[in-house]
């Protein structure tokens, strides 16, 4: 058995534009020690009858009526990032992110790349810790793939 590729932790990142034009500047969101990439269908469904014998259950058909794809991420609410994030939240100002889900390899996707908004920031704090906050961004519209050349 051949031993799998995989990616660190550091290579699956989530970077926010600085909206800079012409050449766009991405940061990533620094402090997290969790993160997720979540991809959702919404389906509806359809029952069928059977035409050759109607008292027979329907069976249901599926189909995709949308999709969306969510990031999200939680841990420590660093000083570096605290403006970008508190800005955002108060301004609902939609930001082109980059998303790099782990490591790839060459005509895989390196990363995702759209506008997005966020759509939650908690933060927390318990005595004897350090402040925590966690995330949750939303694409807005459907992202590119980038796919790794090299």
């Amino acid at each position: 058995m051949a031993q799998p590729t995989t990616s660190k932790f550091s290579e699956f990142a989530i970077h926010v534009g600085n909206g800079a034009t012409p050449t766009e500047v991405f940061t990533f969101i620094c402090g997290l020690t969790s993160k997720g990439l979540s991809f959702t269908n919404n389906t509806s469904t359809t029952p069928v009858p059977d035409c050759n014998d109607e008292d027979l259950p329907a069976f249901e058909e599926v189909a995709i009526t949308s999709q969306s794809i969510s990031v999200s991420g939680s841990g420590i609410f660093t000083v570096e990032d605290q403006k970008e994030m508190l800005d955002w939240a108060f301004d609902g100002a939609v930001k082109n992110i980059r998303v790099y889900p782990g490591k790839s390899a060459v005509g895989d996707v390196n990363y995702f790349q759209g506008p997005a908004i966020l759509s939650s920031l908690e933060i927390t704090g318990e005595r004897g810790n350090k402040v925590q906050a966690s995330i949750t961004i939303n694409f807005t519209a459907k992202p590119t793939e980038t796919l790794k050349t090299i």
